[in-house]
């Protein structure tokens, strides 16, 4: 997933602020995972499973590809896929656009999560910024403009409103 290409990204580079942060959230998504994985009815649990190996699969072959197959380029082809995971990402809450203007209010969203995505975004800019890094600045960039957009509609559809 996008925090382990991250990690990848860091153990590349030796960025030690990427590791330490993207391996906070590996944990976290392992335990949210596990978490949910016990608690969800069985015929979800197999397909997500499924998702879930899908998933590292494809992170292993990444990873095995850069550390030990590519002779350069590594640094481009791990800013590609963590910029194309970062922008999806980002750009998720947005799926939920005709749902806010059906409803004509934001409560298939998350307000709580849209600030702390433009605070961390924005955070990531000026880290990136200051590092020279921009395979980090341009997905966190596009992620603070995608979480202003998200963060309009809660101005132009309030809460409970119809």
């Amino acid at each position: 997933g996008n925090c382990m290409t991250w990690l990848m990204y860091g153990a590349f580079k030796g960025d030690m602020a990427v590791i330490v942060t993207n391996v906070l959230g590996v944990s976290l998504a392992s335990f949210y995972m596990v978490t949910y994985l016990s608690n969800c009815p069985f015929p979800i649990r197999d397909e997500l499973k499924q998702r879930i190996a899908l998933v590292l699969g494809g992170d292993g072959l990444l990873f095995f590809y850069v550390f030990f197959v590519a002779a350069s380029g590594q640094e481009d082809i791990l800013g590609v896929v963590c910029n194309g995971l970062s922008i999806f990402m980002f750009g998720s809450q947005l799926s939920q656009l005709n749902r806010v203007r059906e409803l004509r209010n934001t409560s298939p969203l998350s307000l709580p999560l849209s600030v702390m995505a433009l605070l961390t975004s924005s955070a990531w800019v000026i880290y990136g910024s200051i590092e020279g890094d921009v395979w980090i600045v341009f997905p966190n960039f596009i992620g603070s403009i995608l979480t202003i957009a998200t963060l309009a509609l809660f101005v132009i559809y309030p809460r409970g409103q119809k």
